[in-house]
């Protein structure tokens, strides 16, 4: 008996017969695994949709309206900020590169789909400002106010409804970032003739190819026009204005759409 605890003692103190630690094991494969995607993520796909997505809008005819309600910005150096409805956001990079000016941000999230996201936009002269959702964005949007503070003719692109949804109902972000920094909100708005969907919580829309897409700018709005009402109620009036822009640029091929399947109006 004294000669088993004996054995047993050396055996510790020497670290043999130990067992392995299995939760630091476990933590060590799933680092490797979260390294080798992250490296997928940012050297293989983003590459490769960026591209493919470049294809893409090589064969798409475009039509982009409302530049003259950015001109006066661009031309003044005067920062704003345009807003896109998460679920047509694939068709404003091609659109921006075309015909944009200036430099311009976009907000994406710290997470993996963020940076594959953030590594296809700078394909189209975007820049990223990377925050996410957990100190409810402070960070981000002091990043944001203070990119337009050292460049004053600098454009936020933001996704209002992004990146989880509901579909077209904004957070807080964008009505407190206008107010704060006094920047007005153009909304950009995109529709396709053909087009598919995908089964996203937006239900993104993807063009197809050889399609015609229309994208519009609206006329802006202001924040100095709601500056003695609650944020909330910022918030819902520039939802309202985006959805109705929305409703809008998707009119431009309801009768086409209508003829196709056979429905006549009243």
């Amino acid at each position: 008996m004294v000669l088993r605890l004996r054995v047993d003692w050396l055996q510790q103190e020497s670290g043999e017969h130990q067992p392995p630690r299995a939760p630091a094991a476990r933590a060590a494969r799933r680092s490797a695994r979260k390294r080798a995607t992250d490296w997928v993520f940012a050297r293989v796909l983003a590459p490769l949709l960026g591209g493919l997505l470049r294809l893409l809008c090589a064969t798409i005819r475009w039509q982009v309206e409302g530049l003259e309600h950015l001109a006066p910005f661009w031309g003044a150096g005067r920062p704003l900020i345009v807003a896109c409805w998460h679920g047509r956001l694939v068709m404003i990079p091609e659109a921006w590169r075309r015909h944009g000016r200036g430099d311009v941000f976009v907000l994406m999230g710290l997470n993996r789909n963020g940076e594959l996201i953030t590594r296809i936009v700078e394909r189209f002269r975007m820049k990223a400002i990377r925050g996410g959702s957990r100190d409810g964005g402070r960070d981000a949007r002091a990043q944001m106010e203070e990119v337009v503070r050292a460049n004053p003719a600098t454009t936020l692109a933001l996704t209002p409804d992004g990146p989880h949804g509901p579909a077209l109902a904004s957070k807080m972000g964008v009505a407190h970032v206008s107010r704060s920094a006094s920047l007005p909100v153009i909304w950009v708005s995109a529709a396709a003739s053909r087009a598919g969907r995908l089964p996203t919580w937006d239900r993104m829309v993807v063009p197809l190819p050889f399609s015609r897409v229309v994208v519009r700018f609206s006329a802006p709005l202001f924040p100095e026009g709601w500056a003695n009402r609650p944020l909330e109620e910022y918030r819902d009036g520039l939802d309202h204005a985006g959805r109705a822009e929305l409703e809008r640029v998707d009119a431009a091929f309801l009768p086409a759409r209508l003829e196709a399947t056979g429905t006549t109006g009243p």
